[in-house]
C-alpha cells in the first residue's frame, strides 16, 4: 500500500511550487493549451482561432471585442459606436446603398438617383422644393403650385375643358376636374388663372367669338361659386382663330370646342374669409 502525503506536507509542497512561480516571474498557473496566444484557454476560448494580432484584445469567452455588436472587431472598426439598428460594410461603417451621404438606416430614401449633382435632405431623399414627385435638378417648372398634377419635366397638367356643339353649357363629366381645380387654386392663394374660351369654324365669326366668351365666363362662374376670387380670373375669348386640330373632321371640331388655362400671377392676396363673396362694385364710382 502506498503512503499518501500528509496534509501538512501537501501544503508545504504547494507553498514551495507558488513561491518557485513568484520567483520565476510567472503571474498565472498554467490551465492548458492556449492556441491562439489571447491569453484565453482553448479550453474555455469560443473563438480559438482569433487573430494573433489582437494581442489580448478579447473577451472573457476568448472573442474579438466589439464594443457596438456589430459584428467588425474593435481593431478593424473603422466606425466603433455604430448603432445598433444599423447594417455595417465590412470595415463596420453603416452602408449608404445609393451613396448620397445619408445612411440607410437613416434614408427614407435609399435608393435615390446615385447622380451625385441631386442634393438630398436629412432624410436621404432627392430635395423637391415644390413637392411634385420631380427633384430640383431636373424640375423645368420649380415653382408648381401644390398638390397640382404634373409631366414627367414637373410642368403643371391643366387639362382641356370640352363643350357639346353650340353649348356653352359645363358638361357633367367636366364638373369634377373643375372641383379638382378649384381646390387647388384655393390651397394655392397666390395663383391665378387666364381662362380662355375656343370654338369650331362652324359658325359666323362673329357668333363663335360671343359662343367662346361664354364659354370662358361658364368656366369662370363655377370657380367662383366654389369660393375662388373672381379677381384671380380673367376670360378672353378667342372664337374659332386658335383650332387646337384641323376643323374637317367632326372629331377635330369636338376638340376645338374647348376651354383652356394659363396659369398667372394672381392680384394682391384676398383675406381668406372674402374669398368668393361677391366684391362692392360701387366703391371708387360716384
Amino acid at each position: 500500500m502506498i503512503a499518501m502525503p500528509s496534509l501538512s506536507r501537501t501544503s508545504g509542497l504547494l507553498s514551495i511550487f507558488l513561491l518557485a512561480q513568484a520567483m520565476s516571474g510567472c503571474t498565472h498557473l498554467y490551465t492548458g493549451p492556449d492556441g491562439d496566444r489571447d491569453g484565453v484557454p482553448d479550453s474555455r476560448d469560443w473563438c480559438p482561432e482569433s487573430p494573433r494580432s489582437l494581442h489580448g484584445a478579447v473577451d472573457q469567452h476568448g472573442c474579438p471585442l466589439d464594443m457596438d455588436g456589430d459584428g467588425v472587431p474593435n481593431e478593424r472598426d473603422q466606425c466603433p459606436a455604430t448603432p445598433p439598428v444599423a447594417a455595417v460594410d465590412e470595415a463596420g461603417c453603416p452602408r449608404d446603398t445609393d451613396g448620397d451621404g445619408v445612411p440607410d438606416y437613416r434614408d427614407f430614401c435609399p435608393h435615390s438617383p446615385t447622380d451625385p449633382r441631386v442634393p438630398v435632405n436629412a432624410h436621404g431623399c432627392p430635395i423637391d422644393a415644390d413637392q411634385d414627385g420631380v427633384p430640383d435638378l431636373y424640375d423645368r417648372c420649380p415653382k408648381t403650385p401644390a398638390f397640382a398634377e404634373t409631366n414627367a419635366t414637373g410642368c403643371w397638367i391643366i387639362h382641356n375643358l370640352h363643350f357639346d356643339h353650340d353649348k356653352a353649357e359645363l358638361q357633367p363629366a367636366e364638373l369634377q376636374r373643375l372641383e379638382r381645380l378649384s381646390d387647388l387654386l384655393l390651397t394655392n392663394p397666390g395663383i391665378g388663372l387666364e381662362v380662355h374660351g375656343h370654338a369650331d369654324a362652324t359658325g359666323g365669326t362673329r357668333y363663335n367669338q360671343q359662343l367662346s366668351e361664354r364659354r370662358a365666363a361658364a368656366i369662370k362662374a363655377f370657380l367662383t361659386d366654389r369660393g375662388v376670387a373672381p379677381e384671380r380670373l380673367v376670360t378672353v375669348g378667342f372664337g374659332a382663330k386658335k383650332p387646337f386640330t384641323s376643323n374637317a373632321t367632326e372629331q377635330g371640331r369636338a376638340k376645338n370646342r374647348r376651354g383652356e388655362f394659363r396659369p398667372r400671377q394672381a392680384p394682391a392676396a384676398t383675406p381668406p374669409e372674402q374669398e368668393g363673396k361677391p366684391q362692392d362694385q360701387s366703391l371708387g364710382r360716384p
